[in-house]
């Protein structure tokens, strides 16, 4: 259930460029995680999102590397807001 999670979510930042934390299958999510789903098919559908992730990474528009001194500038006021 989580390789499909991260999976999805992966394709979702190439596909969007933004990350939602809920899902709309979090069923489907669960039902995988019980066991309910033949190995095959789990296996199957990280391939087929593996593909996608292909796909949209190669037409992706966001940049090859994090921009550090604005994500550090961005953390530093999130503590700040956090303690202060």
């Amino acid at each position: 259930m989580h390789t499909i999670r991260l999976l999805q979510s992966c394709e979702q930042i190439f596909k969007t460029g933004l990350l939602n934390i809920r899902v709309e299958n979090r069923d489907e999510l669960l039902d995988i995680k019980a066991g309910n789903w033949p190995y095959e098919a789990v296996m199957q559908k990280a391939e087929d999102l593996i593909q996608s992730i292909e796909h949209y990474h190669a037409v992706s528009t966001l940049p090859d590397f994090p921009d550090v001194e604005k994500t550090t500038k961005i953390l530093i006021e999130i503590r700040e807001n956090l303690y202060h």
